[in-house]
């Protein structure tokens, strides 16, 4: 269909076969003789660039839908037929689009989690040469928080069976930890999926390692406290507390990190997470529903 200026600006539907009405949930009846401006606004305009292509160069064209159509994500396949008559062609490439979304994550948080491992062992070695009496105890105390963090990347991508809350909590944070009368841990003993162990740790492992570059971890006096509850329902509260570091001031700009505490993570307990940077210290408040390897699991997106 083209405008009065001869511009094409619609597109009429003349013929739909049965995948056609399948895919996009649109009834044949429903759709033959209407526009498509009419019948999928968002659809149409994303369209129509490709379609005036096709038929100023003849050329046939292959397109990826720029957003989810019914959350779905569509191939595109245009040729032109005589006169302003086209075909097109859809396949629904959904899943194919959800794999590179999730192989894009997945460098990126594998790059992110390189740059931190490198922070914390720095840290480990700079606090435990810090407070070692000798440096032959430097070095045994060096060696057994490597080890430690070792224990806790095994525990991070271990794929099945059921893991304790609080054993995850223990061990991703022992490796940050020089003097144990800096810590305080309260909570009960809570079974959880791997997955869920995985994104604990990932929040621990995030949270220790800012506060050893920024907060409560960077100085001698700096205490953290963690503690969680859990209802009978299996929705829970993790608390993460910072005191007596260096005076906080909000970040300038949210990065990879506070996305992965505030919304990648939360997204493995089907719950939330808030970062507070409080002058008095950090503190951070995750909500969600445990999960047992036994029941459904959860999509972690």
């Amino acid at each position: 269909m083209r405008d009065a200026a001869g511009d094409v600006a619609d597109i009429r539907f003349e013929e739909v076969n049965p995948a056609f009405e399948r895919l996009l949930g649109l009834d044949a009846n429903a759709v033959l003789g209407h526009c498509l401006g009419d019948l999928m606004p968002e659809l149409c305009e994303e369209m129509l660039p490709a379609v005036r292509r096709v038929l100023d160069t003849g050329e046939p064209l292959l397109s990826v839908s720029a957003k989810a159509i019914h959350e779905n994500w569509f191939e595109n396949r245009i040729r032109r037929l005589e006169g302003d008559r086209v075909a097109s062609l859809f396949t629904d490439v959904t899943q194919r689009q959800l794999n590179e979304e999730q192989q894009r994550f997945l460098h990126q948080e594998m790059m992110h989690r390189v740059k931190n491992t490198m922070a914390v062992v720095s840290a480990v070695v700079t606090a435990s040469l810090r407070n070692a009496p000798s440096l032959e105890k430097a070095s045994e105390i060096i060696a057994s928080r490597i080890e430690a963090m070792s224990r806790t990347q095994t525990l991070i991508t271990r794929q099945e069976g059921d893991t304790d809350f609080a054993e995850v909590v223990r061990e991703a944070i022992a490796p940050h930890i020089d003097d144990e009368r800096r810590l305080t841990v309260q909570g009960p003993s809570i079974a959880i999926s791997a997955e869920q162990a995985v994104g604990l740790s990932l929040a621990i492992y995030e949270l220790s390692t800012n506060a050893a570059k920024y907060g409560a971890l960077g100085s001698d006096e700096g205490e953290i406290s963690i503690d969680w509850n859990v209802g009978q329902d299996r929705t829970f509260e993790f608390r993460w507390k910072e005191r007596n570091g260096p005076r906080v001031s909000p970040p300038l700009r949210s990065g990879f990190g506070s996305k992965l505490t505030d919304r990648i993570v939360p997204r493995y307990f089907k719950g939330s997470g808030e970062t507070a940077y409080l002058p008095e210290g950090v503190e951070y408040v995750l909500r969600g529903i445990t999960q047992t390897a036994s029941a459904e699991p959860f999509d972690a997106g």
